[in-house]
């Protein structure tokens, strides 16, 4: 049985020798904040079309299937790694809808009350409180496209400040700005939702 203290990095050293407890762990640590990366990368369109949960899980099954190839480069050097994992899958599942002409922005959304309903694990569901969960996911729903992106690229990618204003074709100070300006949107949309 594994101390419930046990270091991430250790975690990792484990599961790289097939060591299922440890992977199983390892998932429980960082399965909420793929899905929560997941809920946000997506907005509310591409969530309709896309299943946050298949998506954060499949993620982590396709890490764990590489994990002998993961390095380890400093603290969060795994989370960015699955993460961008995450992003690669994603990106592939746009090129999919983009290659079958599919105008995601035209389609219409469920009328409230017919949402297909979520098999979230137990892990998540003591990890996340889900109320709190939908209103942030609200909040972020109303955001601007740039908005949301910046605070995704900042917060559940990890890249530091250079990499965020590089990955949106604006300087670094910009992107320094652009977050303020969102965080500032998202704490007001999310009081209003409360």
């Amino acid at each position: 049985m594994l101390p419930q203290d046990a270091s991430t990095t250790r975690l990792i050293a484990l599961a790289q020798q097939a060591d299922r407890e440890a992977q199983e762990e390892l998932f429980a640590r960082i399965y909420p904040d793929l899905l929560q990366a997941a809920r946000f990368r997506l907005g509310p369109v591409l969530r309709a079309r896309m299943d946050t949960l298949d998506l954060a899980q499949t993620a982590y099954l396709e890490a764990l299937r590489d994990l002998r190839r993961y390095r380890y480069q400093g603290k969060g050097s795994f989370k960015r790694w699955l993460l961008a994992i995450l992003e690669n899958k994603i990106r592939r599942r746009l090129q999919f809808f983009k290659a079958r002409r599919r105008d995601l922005r035209r389609e219409v959304p469920l009328e409230p009350g017919h949402e297909i309903p979520s098999r979230s694990p137990s892990i998540t569901g003591n990890l996340i409180a889900r109320e709190d969960r939908e209103r942030l996911e609200g909040a972020m729903d109303k955001l601007p496209e740039d908005y949301r992106e910046v605070i995704v690229n900042r917060y559940y990618l990890g890249l530091n400040w250079a990499a965020v204003g590089e990955h949106m074709g604006r300087s670094e100070e910009a992107a320094q700005m652009l977050c303020k300006r969102a965080l500032a949107r998202l704490r007001k949309l999310y009081g209003d939702l409360g």
